[in-house]
């Protein structure tokens, strides 16, 4: 996790607006015109998932190469780990992270790190996005767990399919982002832990402790 040197930037970019609805269902996306991406900046493996009949998939696949957060490709990669954009102005990253043995602190650093940074040394993370993609307001990325009932460990029942659990959610604006001093991220990720940012420097910040803890309770 941390350790890596990171660039200090600032930009000066517009504003979303969200309610305390982070974890809830994704929005079926509005009939805006998506911004044209170049063809050279997409990733193949993207194309595999954002077909082209989807007026955003140039788009979702460019925040792809920006945030880094997916490192397999189908069907490693589960359907739900998707970006979703939500009116043209909210791009949402869902991505299936299991709580395992983490803390919740270890929980809270991913977070910070993977939003503002990217996941990977050739990622951007939000910054990328801002100054990329005009029109999107804000970034949000979403930690999920596939509760799979036939696993060990986990309720079983046969008749019932699998379900997604989200149990995290971090949301950072541009608004927000031009005031966003990198320097505390930097040094929480590298001490491995970002539990007070995780708090206070975004524009919402959610964990359910209850879900991780009663997860943590079933692995042991």
């Amino acid at each position: 996790m941390g350790g890596r040197s990171r660039p200090r930037w600032a930009i000066s970019l517009g504003l979303g607006v969200l309610g305390l609805s982070l974890l809830a269902g994704v929005a079926a996306p509005a009939a805006a015109a998506p911004p044209k991406v170049r063809a050279d900046a997409i990733r193949p493996r993207a194309a595999q998932i954002y077909p082209d009949s989807d007026p955003w998939a140039g788009v979702k696949r460019r925040v792809e190469v920006l945030m880094g957060v997916y490192l397999v490709d189908p069907p490693r990669r589960h359907a739900s780990e998707r970006v979703h954009i939500t009116k043209g102005k909210r791009v949402r990253l869902d991505l299936w992270v299991p709580v395992a043995r983490l803390s919740d602190a270890e929980l809270k650093t991913r977070a910070v790190e993977w939003l503002v940074f990217g996941r990977t040394r050739f990622a951007t993370g939000v910054r990328g996005i801002f100054s990329e993609i005009n029109g999107i307001d804000e970034v949000v990325l979403v930690f999920h767990e596939v509760i799979r009932p036939d696993n060990k460990g986990r309720r079983r029942n046969a008749a019932k399919a699998e379900q997604i659990k989200r149990y995290l959610a971090i949301r950072l604006s541009r608004a927000k982002f031009i005031r966003f001093n990198p320097a505390p991220a930097e040094g929480c990720v590298a001490r491995g832990d970002c539990s007070a940012l995780f708090r206070s420097a975004f524009d919402e910040a959610r964990l359910d402790r209850k879900y991780t803890a009663a997860r943590r309770a079933e692995d042991e």
